[in-house]
């Protein structure tokens, strides 16, 4: 743990130094701004760490296994069943009092991530899915699941412990408090995920999914904010959509931990 926290504030620093030399005051700078911190705040320190504290950084990292069909398609599809219900948690998250200062961190966070999606073109849509979709995804699980999470778990905190830690420090960093339950659930769901699957492409990929899904949401609403709202708010406004869509999760969930019960059963059988 400490070798990861030093990793983490070394690489959190130099980080802020590049960013603060790039700038975020256009939608190009602020693009780039965000690649560096994807690639210096959240891979570096997790490939760093994973290689100096083992002589198998990979297998630590848990990228050398491949998830399974089933498995995966229940993690895939409860992702996207589960936003209805997720959509009436954020409103009311977001219908809980803020301090002030909290208020203008939102406030902020959201105009970044305005500045980020850019004018609403073609080609602002590829360039947001691939740093808020695929980027993001895969250097916030390396870092948080695939790192974090594994360290804390094998420094005794426990399997639950770990996630649901890993998931609140996972919430709280993205610095959008109004959303920070639903966020936090989500990384709770890709925690479960890695220890179902032992594979951080599986959260990986639920991640990138999500993330797919509310960067086009973002991109939409610069061309028509109807839309846009709508999809973003896709079931919040239907009280029986959300308990279908939160039937429908749990469902998902109980698919998912069955087949990597399965999996294990298989493999002791085999060992």
């Amino acid at each position: 743990i400490m070798m990861f926290l030093c990793v983490t504030v070394l690489c959190l620093v130099m980080g802020s130094v590049i960013m603060a030399m790039t700038g975020v005051s256009t939608t190009p700078r602020m693009r780039i701004s965000t690649i560096v911190q994807d690639i210096v705040i959240f891979i570096l320190p997790a490939i760093a760490t994973a290689v100096v504290i083992t002589r198998r950084p990979a297998d630590l990292l848990l990228l050398t296994r491949r998830p399974g069909a089933v498995i995966t398609a229940a993690a895939l599809i409860g992702t996207l069943v589960s936003i209805p219900a997720m959509n009436h948690i954020i409103d009311w998250n977001a219908s809980l009092p803020l301090p002030e200062s909290l208020r203008m961190a939102e406030d902020q966070a959201q105009e970044s991530i305005n500045l980020l999606v850019g004018n609403g073109s073609w080609g602002s849509l590829i360039i947001t899915l691939l740093i808020v979709g695929v980027l993001a995804g895969l250097s916030e699980e390396l870092f948080f699941r695939g790192c974090m999470q594994r360290i804390l778990s094998k420094s005794g905190f426990g399997t639950h412990g770990s996630i649901w830690v890993t998931a609140i420090l996972f919430s709280a960093v993205h610095m959008q408090f109004e959303g920070f339950v639903p966020r936090m659930l989500l990384g709770v769901w890709f925690g479960y995920l890695l220890v179902w699957s032992g594979s951080v492409w599986l959260p990986i990929m639920a991640h990138i999914l999500n993330n797919l899904l509310a960067a086009t949401a973002l991109w939409l609403g610069m061309r028509d904010p109807a839309a846009g709202e709508a999809l973003s708010n896709f079931g919040s406004d239907s009280t029986v959509l959300a308990i279908l869509s939160l039937l429908l999760t749990i469902i998902a969930v109980i698919t998912a931990r069955r087949n990597a019960a399965r999996c294990d059963s298989n493999q002791a059988a085999i060992n």
